[in-house]
């Protein structure tokens, strides 16, 4: 016959298991500390400094970065690999320290949520945009666009520094003859875009282009190689391209408006 374990003391072995723990646990939580920063990423790493304690053991225990474990190695700095995030996550590192010691986080401007972007300043002279932001994001876009009449025209796309402080920019321009008008558009990673406010400059140091014949039968001449658009009636787009000629002979007969270098005429197709 087995003996049976008195009901009591087996009760009493539970209790005292369960006192056992919790007092490992609070031994545990009483050497070690807890340094919590967050923030957003921006594809750039934490770097860390991990000194020693006491009895020469590396003061970082244990790293999370939005409840992950992360690995590390034991060496007194290393930057905490975030790769794994998406560009504008938001971001919770958890450090586990020994209580004697405390771990520096040396750039942990890098996490920092960013101001708003917005354009501080444009200006456009004889050869030369310049333009002046704040609060970009890394792999932002800057599309340089001009009017064309009645439609923006991308004329360059550039790839933006990223820096949430101040950023200058500066391209070369080529005018067309008469008024030009320009305008930026900042794109970021997450689709949002922004617009700079017109900008016009007067080029005089050419003529206007212009061209021949108005009524025509097979082809349009232009003073110059220029950007031209040829619209129907209902405004239609039927042409595009760029070229010292336009080949109207497909086209059906009637009136016609061609667009070039900001300017708007009408031709007959006969």
């Amino acid at each position: 016959m087995k003996k049976r374990f008195p009901l009591c003391l087996f009760s009493l072995f539970v209790v005292l298991s369960s006192v056992f723990y919790s007092t490992s646990l609070l031994a545990q939580s009483n050497t070690k500390k807890e340094l919590v920063i967050k923030g957003v990423y921006h594809g750039t790493n934490l770097y860390v400094q991990n000194p020693q304690t006491s009895n020469s053991q590396y003061c970082i225990k244990e790293i999370f970065v939005n409840n992950k474990a992360v690995k590390f190695p034991a060496t007194t700095a290393f930057d905490i690999n975030m790769s794994f995030l998406k560009v504008n996550d938001q971001v919770v590192v958890r450090i586990i320290h020994a209580k004697d010691c405390t771990p520096k986080i040396l750039n942990s401007q890098a996490i920092k949520d960013r101001l708003p972007f917005r354009f501080s300043s444009i200006n456009v002279d004889m050869t030369t945009m310049v333009w002046v932001t704040k609060g970009e994001k890394k792999f932002g876009q800057f599309f340089i666009q001009i009017k064309n009449n009645r439609t923006w025209i991308v004329e360059k796309v550039i790839s933006c520094k990223g820096n949430a402080q101040q950023n200058i920019y500066r391209l070369p321009l080529n005018h067309n003859a008469g008024e030009n008008i320009y305008r930026l558009k900042y794109l970021d990673v997450t689709g949002k875009y922004y617009y700079s406010p017109e900008i016009k400059f007067v080029s005089e140091g050419q003529q206007q282009v212009s061209f021949y014949p108005k009524s025509v039968t097979n082809r349009i001449t232009f003073s110059r190689s220029t950007n031209y658009q040829i619209l129907d009636n209902n405004g239609k787009l039927i042409l595009e391209g760029n070229g010292l000629t336009v080949d109207c002979s497909n086209l059906n007969l009637g009136a016609y408006y061609l667009l070039f270098e900001g300017q708007e005429a009408r031709f007959f197709k006969k």
